[in-house]
């Protein structure tokens, strides 16, 4: 008789424990995936602002400005963190959308950062 109402206690102690966590793992797997949409939409936005900054640098009136030329430096800087924070951002894209998506968005930031450095180096030749 004691051990039924000790395995009942058990058993009673497991599924709450089970509940609990079942809604832990659901509420940071939420926090999650709202953590990987901004981090896309953050990819996006550093897109966007590369290549606006990279038109504005080649403008005449702009070529060769030193501060445009610190705002690049600081773009590669961004652009690298960035790319840090491609795993979580890739969780919320789908397993197709993933492998066409992964290599367009990898060149992408390759891109910026190969413009970056001949804009840099072009503006170290003037």
């Amino acid at each position: 008789m004691k051990t039924i109402v000790v395995l009942s206690v058990l058993c009673a102690f497991l599924a709450i424990t089970t509940i609990f966590l079942i809604w832990y793992v659901r509420k940071i797997l939420t926090k999650l995936l709202f953590v990987s949409e901004n981090i896309g939409d953050f990819v996006v936005v550093i897109d966007n602002y590369a290549s606006h900054l990279e038109s504005v640098y080649n403008m005449e009136t702009f070529y060769g400005d030193e501060t445009i030329q610190g705002l690049i430096e600081h773009t590669k800087e961004v652009v690298t963190e960035a790319e840090e924070f491609e795993s979580v951002y890739s969780l919320t894209t789908d397993l197709e959308e993933y492998d066409e998506d992964d290599e367009e968005e990898e060149l992408s930031l390759n891109e910026i950062k190969e413009i970056l450095d001949d804009e840099e180096s072009n503006a170290g030749d003037s």
